[in-house]
């Protein structure tokens, strides 16, 4: 298992300390895509993407988040 942490960014990155342990890269990316679509249900959300980074630092994608 892998450690992902999952930032929110919209012009400030609002940095996700706690992570979550995954089996691949994939599997970030469909949590990343859950959390954007919580994200686009709240009102008055200003958050553009979801930067999706490993336990080694690396960058793994954005996922925008819908409007």
């Amino acid at each position: 298992m892998t450690q992902y942490y999952f930032d929110v960014k919209n012009g400030i990155t609002k940095r996700d300390h706690r992570g979550l342990d995954l089996k691949s890269d994939l599997e970030a990316v469909a949590q990343a895509k859950r959390i954007a679509e919580e994200i686009a249900a709240k009102p008055d959300q200003h958050t553009r993407r979801v930067c999706i980074v490993r336990e080694d630092g690396h960058e793994v994608m954005q996922v925008d988040v819908p409007a």
